[in-house]
């Protein structure tokens, strides 16, 4: 089939992608998305189903054919995630923003070290300490529940007008005290009280209410913790990508498709251009046979002779690769010498390994078994 969708196609996708969104939305802010709650939640959780919706439909109108949507399940839970993260950036904007400046500030200073733990959950300690050294629970949380009680050993902080220095001075006590790595989490918990990021109280399980009728309790306010699930089922993908073999890592990473496309987009902290291009390594020779298939725009052309250059590192010349993803088949053959057939299957083999082990993850397999009902 070709040409782009028409509307009776977009019409039946939606459809069959309405439920996958609003079981998602209906975990996400605990609540039933009855048509007429006046409550303030359910109007938050409506607005934000509305709004995946529309980034669904985006989606569904840019596509070239009804061809590339290869599951429309995986789009709509692409679309309702995304859109709740951005509900909870919005709402929580101080917490998320806190959250930013200490992962760069974790990321960019030398004492510091950021890694994923067994669970794949982001932790955060000093340079040079075993990763096997993780904070006691106790410790942690006598710190969460009164955070002031850091600032003794960190005597003279002006924090109304924090600098970066006193950021690093704030997280070398934590780190000195807790004798181990953290949670980065439970870093901006600790920091956010005497910080000023304060839209986030810490422990959102515990804070569900009585509804006026007595017997039906209202959920809770969603957590920006949970966006961190979405970013650990990322990660946990990306592990596995990690683990194939290269050539697997290859034919996937250079023509995934568009829903894992946008995902890897927006947890970059996850896998930027840099991760993608260290982990499929390609040689110099490699990037000369891709060159001629990429068919670059004429604002491109000048960067062809810099990443032709042998001395160019190779996370430069992925640079430029990484505006034309997806590749084509024949691109991808040719840059490694084997044929377009040979690409699409091994991609086909990846994808469904990926699938298995990776299906708890985002909650495909609750996601099928739903659509199996309908």
């Amino acid at each position: 089939m070709s040409g782009p969708a028409s509307t009776p196609q977009i019409e039946l996708l939606m459809a069959q992608a309405e439920a996958v969104i609003v079981r998602i939305i209906r975990q996400k802010f605990r609540i039933a998305l009855r048509p007429g709650d006046p409550r303030e939640l359910a109007k938050d959780a409506e607005d934000t189903a509305g709004q995946a919706r529309l980034k669904l439909l985006k989606r569904l109108r840019s596509a070239g054919s009804p061809d590339e949507i290869r599951d429309i399940d995986d789009y709509a839970a692409l679309a309702a995630q995304t859109a709740y993260v951005d509900f909870l950036r919005e709402k929580y904007r101080n917490w998320f923003g806190l959250r930013d400046r200490l992962r760069y500030l974790l990321d960019e200073t030398k004492e510091f070290a950021v890694w994923r733990n067994s669970e794949s959950q982001e932790v955060a300690g000093l340079a040079g300490r075993s990763r096997n050294d993780e904070a006691s629970r106790q410790a942690v949380d006598q710190f969460r529940e009164n955070p002031s009680s850091l600032l003794a050993s960190v005597p003279g902080l002006n924090l109304s007008h924090a600098r970066p220095q006193d950021y690093r001075e704030l997280l070398h006590a934590i780190f000195r005290q807790v004798h181990g790595y953290v949670p980065v989490d439970d870093l901006v918990a600790i920091l956010g009280p005497l910080l000023g990021a304060t839209d986030f109280r810490g422990d959102p399980e515990a804070e569900s209410v009585e509804e006026n009728s007595g017997a039906l309790r209202v959920a809770p306010d969603p957590s920006p913790e949970d966006a961190v699930i979405a970013r650990q089922a990322w990660a946990g993908l990306w592990r596995e990508i990690c683990a194939l073999q290269q050539r697997a890592r290859i034919v996937f990473l250079l023509h995934f498709s568009r829903a894992e496309f946008e995902g890897f987009q927006l947890y970059q902290t996850i896998a930027s251009p840099r991760d993608v291009s260290r982990v499929i390594a390609l040689t110099h020779e490699q990037y000369g046979r891709l060159w001629p298939k990429l068919e670059l725009r004429d604002e491109d052309l000048p960067a062809l002779e810099l990443v032709r250059s042998e001395k160019t590192l190779g996370d430069v010349k992925f640079l430029l690769v990484w505006k034309y993803l997806p590749l084509s088949d024949i691109a991808i053959a040719v840059a490694l010498e084997s044929t377009p057939n040979a690409v699409r299957k091994l991609r086909s083999v990846t994808r469904s390994l990926l699938r298995a082990k990776c299906a708890a993850l985002f909650g495909l397999r609750e996601i099928q078994k739903s659509s199996a009902e309908r």
